[in-house]
C-alpha cells in the first residue's frame, strides 16, 4: 500500500496538500476502519467480570471459525445437544442441516453464519434465565419469514431485543414483523 502512495500518480501536486503528509495520513486514517471490517468472521470475544474467553478456542468452542473443517450441521448439533460424539450421518445432525437447508432458502448469510448468530442468541436468552432451544427458533424464525431473503441477523437482533423488553419466546415471534417494519419505516436510518 505505502508503495502504491509513493507511485508517481499519487505524488502529483493534485495530490498534495499544503501540510505535506496530511493526505497519505486522511486516506490512510479512512482506510484503518474499513481493514477493520475484515475481522468479521474473527470469533467474538465476551468478557465475563475480570476474565476475557475468545469464544472459538480449544474443543468446546461456541463459534465456527471460517478455518473449522467441522461440516456447519454437525458443529450446529454438537453445540446444541453438548454432544461431542455425534458423528455427521447421525439423525440428531440430520434435523440440524434440515433446519438450515430451510433457512439458506429465506436469509443471506451463510450456514456458518446463521449457526454462529443462533449460538449466540441463544446463549444470551440463557443469560437471562430462558433455555431456547436453537431448532425451535430456528424454525420458528422461517416458518414466518416471507418468502425472498432476509437478514438473519437483522431480524435476531430485532428478536433479542424484543425479548430484553420482556416479551417471551411466542410473543416475540409474534411480534418481531413489527419491528421489524418499524426499523424499515424509521426516517433516522440511512
Amino acid at each position: 500500500m505505502f508503495s502504491l502512495l509513493q507511485s508517481p500518480h499519487f505524488q502529483s501536486p493534485r495530490w498534495k496538500s499544503p501540510e505535506g503528509g496530511a493526505l497519505v495520513a486522511l486516506v490512510l486514517a479512512a482506510l484503518i476502519p474499513v481493514a477493520g471490517l475484515a475481522g468479521c468472521d474473527d470469533a467474538p470475544v465476551v468478557t465475563s467480570g475480570e476474565k476475557t474467553v475468545e469464544l472459538g478456542q480449544g474443543s468446546g468452542a461456541r463459534w465456527h471459525a471460517v478455518t473449522d473443517p467441522t461440516p456447519i450441521p454437525l458443529f450446529l448439533a454438537r453445540v446444541a445437544t453438548g454432544r461431542r460424539d455425534l458423528r455427521s450421518g447421525d439423525p440428531e445432525v440430520r434435523r440440524f442441516a434440515e433446519a438450515l437447508g430451510k433457512a439458506r432458502g429465506h436469509y443471506i448469510e451463510t450456514e456458518r453464519m446463521i449457526a454462529n448468530r443462533l449460538i449466540q442468541a441463544v446463549d444470551l436468552v440463557a443469560e437471562r434465565g430462558d433455555a431456547m432451544d436453537p431448532l425451535r427458533l430456528l424454525d420458528d424464525l422461517v416458518r414466518r419469514a416471507e418468502p425472498g431473503r432476509r437478514s438473519f441477523g437483522t431480524e435476531i437482533h430485532h428478536y433479542l431485543n424484543l425479548r430484553a423488553e420482556g416479551a417471551g419466546h411466542d410473543q416475540a415471534i409474534e411480534r418481531l414483523d413489527g419491528a421489524l417494519a418499524a426499523d424499515a419505516a424509521d426516517p433516522a436510518k440511512p
